[in-house]
């Protein structure tokens, strides 16, 4: 399909490279390794309970209309320390099942999906026996939820809070401005 004033940089057979085409896969890759960057600098930075506990306190004024802060904090929270848990997990049953003769690396796409499927299986019972196991530890010790929780660190607003938040904005508003969307039309 062609537009205005777009210029062809390469064609073969029913695949088209337009100027606008190749600007928007660099604009998408640059967003995409600038996510991945800042993903990676926020997990470095900061331990997944004081993530947890920021997006709790973000989201806390939310709760007069009924929004789980607490619950959602408490899910991510068990999802990132489960992240290395699962891994570790898939490894070990990949490696169980290439020992019993799995060729799991061969083939095309499609038979190394067919030869992943064993490994699946028992990655989904050991996922669920985890789930059921931290949901009786947790109805062990009484959880509850957040009502009346306390904490051992309280956070509170510094300095520091204060340029990350200003830092955020202007960073934000600069990406807006330079995708073009509010300049030009």
């Amino acid at each position: 399909m062609r537009f205005l004033n777009n210029m062809t940089l390469f064609s073969w057979g029913i695949i088209e490279i337009t100027r606008e085409g190749a600007v928007m896969a660099a604009r998408m890759g640059l967003r995409l390794v600038l996510l991945v960057m800042y993903a990676g600098l926020l997990t470095l930075t900061t331990s997944p309970t004081e993530l947890a506990d920021g997006l709790e306190n973000l989201f806390s004024p939310m709760r007069r209309f009924g929004f789980p802060a607490h619950e959602l904090a408490m899910m991510m929270t068990i999802a990132l320390r489960f992240i290395p848990t699962l891994l570790n997990e898939t490894e070990r049953i990949m490696k169980a099942q290439i020992a019993r003769g799995a060729e799991l690396e061969r083939g095309g796409p499609l038979k190394r999906l067919r030869a992943f499927i064993p490994v699946l299986v028992p990655l989904f019972v050991i996922v669920f026996q985890r789930a059921d196991d931290l949901a009786t530890a947790m109805e062990a010790r009484n959880y509850t939820g957040g009502e009346g929780r306390s904490r051992m660190y309280p956070l509170k607003w510094s300095v520091r809070d204060s340029a990350a938040l200003v830092f955020s904005v202007i960073f934000s508003f600069a990406a807006v401005l330079l995708d073009g969307r509010v300049l030009l039309p």
